[in-house]
């Protein structure tokens, strides 16, 4: 059996790397000194940061009724701003934001619950989101798609030994 060619392989990965990274910071470079693109972030980055708390507390073994007040106090507030700012809610990250809240409201249904009151309130001010996320399911487009599958693509090529 030949051994792979370190030199090659190393080789290529620090290529694709580079690739990848430009291609995925390039965003960044172009908007580096735009403020309100770094108040967007942040939105982004609390927002997803509190959905993921939130999904993890689902996952438990032992379901705790009632769970996550600060993330979901936290996430609504994220929410409201960043739709507030017109930034675009066919954010991927935004629309899994809004979809933690529905999953939320559907594992507490037929308990009274004061976080799915601030939820209920939440989407009674923003119904429009209500009917854009009615299944509780978002919709993944072609760019985010394609986004994905660069990702994927990337990860394969760096993670693969070449002969």
């Amino acid at each position: 059996m030949k051994k792979p060619n370190s030199l090659l392989n190393n080789l290529a990965r620090i290529f694709v790397t580079t690739i990848y990274y430009l291609a995925d910071s390039s965003h960044l470079l172009l908007n580096l000194f735009n403020r309100k693109y770094s108040i967007k972030i942040i939105y982004l980055r609390t927002i997803t940061e509190k959905s993921h708390q939130l999904e993890k507390g689902f996952t438990k073994s032992q379901f705790r009724s009632c769970f996550g007040t600060h993330a979901i106090q936290v996430l609504i507030k994220a929410l409201e701003k960043y739709h507030k700012m017109g930034f675009d809610v066919n954010d991927l990250r935004f629309k899994c934001g809004v979809d933690s809240l529905y999953m939320y409201k559907d594992k507490h249904v037929g308990v009274n619950c004061e976080n799915c009151n601030k939820i209920t309130r939440f989407f009674n001010k923003y119904p429009e989101l209500t009917n854009h996320y009615s299944s509780g399911n978002f919709v993944v487009t072609n760019t985010e798609l394609e986004k994905l599958n660069f990702d994927l693509f990337a990860n394969f090529v760096y993670n693969f030994e070449y002969d």
